[in-house]
């Protein structure tokens, strides 16, 4: 079921613009979820703000003390004040390149304090693959860094930088979940935790979420397979291996 943090945020902010699918609303309702449970705390940042779309809902989340960063390289005052609405205290906003985002004094003495990362900003394969050295700079130990428009066709090229950063960096971060158009990673000591949650809660969530989705898992982690969140597939709940058409556990 979504969480009264989801459904408040979908009542007040439904119309605000973007590119926000309902998929990824009640995956990030999911996750940060997760977070709460497991007892992980810690900052935001979003780089690429545009209407605060999604920067409402995450800063939805966040407790007072802890700290939201929002970078974009123009000025959104409409964001400023729709974020000011649910994020009145520590919310910090940086107009620059994200290349330069650690630049700024204040975040950069955030480092490996955030738990949650969202890169939004320029698509081309460059600028991604820095917000993800960023990222990885910033990111908690169970931190997420999440990524938009993840094999988007639009954007082939950030997608190859998701997985250049992936492959240079094996034994520090994975990816754990696709789902509506984006991707999550995290660090490799935090992988268990976060697979073990989706594999006991996921189903359940999301039946509950009253829309018809399926659960994936089509190969396996050191073939850089993860679980996935697609339409409804044939009616099932979860689709393993091709091989295995039948299987349902994972």
């Amino acid at each position: 079921m979504p969480s009264e943090t989801l459904r408040n945020y979908q009542q007040k902010f439904s119309d605000v613009g973007g590119f926000f699918v309902p998929l990824a609303m009640v995956t990030w309702d999911f996750l940060f979820t997760a977070q709460s449970e497991m007892g992980v705390k810690g900052g935001m940042l979003e780089i690429g703000v545009f209407q605060g779309k999604s920067g409402i809902l995450s800063s939805m989340y966040m407790a007072p003390e802890e700290p939201a960063f929002f970078l974009d390289i123009h000025e959104v005052p409409q964001a400023r004040q729709r974020i000011a609405a649910v994020k009145s205290e520590n919310a910090h906003f940086l107009q620059m390149n994200s290349i330069d985002a650690l630049s700024d004094e204040y975040l950069a003495e955030m480092r490996g304090t955030l738990r949650w990362v969202h890169i939004d900003g320029e698509h081309t394969g460059y600028a991604t693959r820095a917000d993800l050295d960023t990222a990885a700079h910033l990111l908690s130990e169970r931190g997420i860094i999440c990524v938009d428009d993840f094999f988007s066709f639009k954007y082939p090229q950030l997608t190859a930088a998701v997985y250049q950063f992936l492959l240079e960096h094996p034994f520090k971060f994975k990816m754990f979940l696709a789902s509506g158009n984006k991707c999550y990673i995290c660090r490799a000591s935090a992988f268990q935790a976060y697979d073990d949650y989706i594999r006991a809660q996921a189903i359940q969530r999301m039946r509950l979420a009253e829309n018809k989705w399926t659960l994936t898992r089509t190969s396996y982690v050191h073939d850089y397979g993860c679980f996935t969140i697609i339409a409804r597939n044939k009616e099932r709940d979860f689709v393993g291996l091709d091989r295995d058409i039948n299987a349902e556990v994972f």
